[in-house]
């Protein structure tokens, strides 16, 4: 496996909006793009390779045979991909929600929970995001909330602002409000409990569905709020990296690099890097011979360097998430 350049899976959700093809490039036959997944092995979206000598290939079939060397010896604890990596354009409402954990999704065949990063790439003035409860409260009190279309009542509302991080762990109620475009770094899951969609109906009318029952077996009842996570900065001759989150399931650094920022990608793990905002040219030290030592980078690339690509740089004007586990 070599480092490679990803093309996005654009997802078309009622509630997404058109900034991610205008400002982001993501090209879909649809006029709303709600997402687009910038770097998947999930079968219901994986990243096809756009250059080198597999260019077409899916991003799994890539790694096919070679995932502890090309993951990492931090990364390759399980027998699958770890992470997802999402844009998210919320030009409405999404539901409120709830994922499993590990645990749960082992025992009802549904691969890993979902612990998710949001970095907030914009949001207009007024927006929030629905995150854990007002106060703690039973499971007889929210699912009379949930029978009486009332959920927003005990759901705290948090103000975002451009800038913030919020670790959103499995069994924590939450939603994306409208207004915000957003980053999500996640685990590798597509697993979705709707606690309460607004009363919203598809195209052709239908209800969209709850999962009023599994959302109870998991959800937790006495989760208020942590607010955004704390920033934690160093300064650097060309850029600044501000670490969003560690966790167990992946690292997440945001570097605003103004020159040229000298980067390692050793054998711990894998590197993905999400332009979020400018340009920047990306220089292998050690490239394979068969792909490109260079390239330029532009908002909204993606591209997956495995684990001991070793040194690298990034030179331009650019915001740039760097992902690791």
């Amino acid at each position: 496996m070599y480092p490679v350049l990803l093309e996005p899976v654009a997802k078309n959700y009622m509630w997404g909006g058109a900034r991610l093809a205008a400002e982001f490039g993501v090209t879909s036959a649809s006029t709303k793009i709600a997402e687009a997944w910038l770097l998947s092995c999930h079968e219901a979206g994986p990243s096809i390779l756009r250059d080198g000598p597999m260019a077409g290939h899916t991003l799994s079939e890539s790694i096919y045979g070679e995932l502890e060397s090309v993951l990492g010896t931090d990364a390759s604890v399980t027998d699958q991909f770890p992470i997802l990596i999402k844009l998210i354009d919320a030009h409405e409402d999404l539901s409120i929600q709830v994922h499993p954990d590990d645990a749960y999704a082992l025992i009802h065949g549904l691969g890993c929970g979902k612990t998710e990063l949001w970095y907030i790439l914009d949001a207009t003035p007024d927006a929030f995001i629905y995150y854990g409860f007002t106060r703690p409260v039973s499971p007889e009190e929210l699912r009379e909330h949930i029978d009486n279309h009332t959920v927003e009542e005990i759901i705290r509302r948090v103000p975002v602002k451009k800038g913030d991080a919020f670790l959103i762990k499995s069994g924590v109620i939450h939603g994306i409000g409208a207004g915000i475009l957003l980053a999500e770094i996640q685990q590798n899951s597509n697993t979705t409990f709707r606690v309460y969609d607004f009363d919203r109906r598809d195209a052709d009318g239908t209800p969209r569905e709850l999962h009023v029952e599994k959302a109870l077996d998991v959800i937790r009842l006495d989760f208020t709020t942590d607010g955004p996570l704390p920033e934690s900065t160093e300064v650097f001759e060309n850029y600044t990296s501000r670490r969003l989150s560690t966790c167990r399931y992946f690292s997440v650094d945001c570097l605003e690099i103004s020159g040229e920022a000298a980067l390692h990608c050793d054998a711990a793990s894998f590197h993905s890097i999400v332009v979020t905002n400018g340009d920047c040219e990306m220089v292998l030290q050690h490239p394979d011979p068969l792909v490109p030592a260079f390239r330029h980078l532009h908002k909204g690339d993606s591209v997956f360097l495995p684990a001991n690509t070793g040194d690298y740089t990034l030179r331009g004007t650019a915001e740039v998430l760097i992902t690791s586990v």
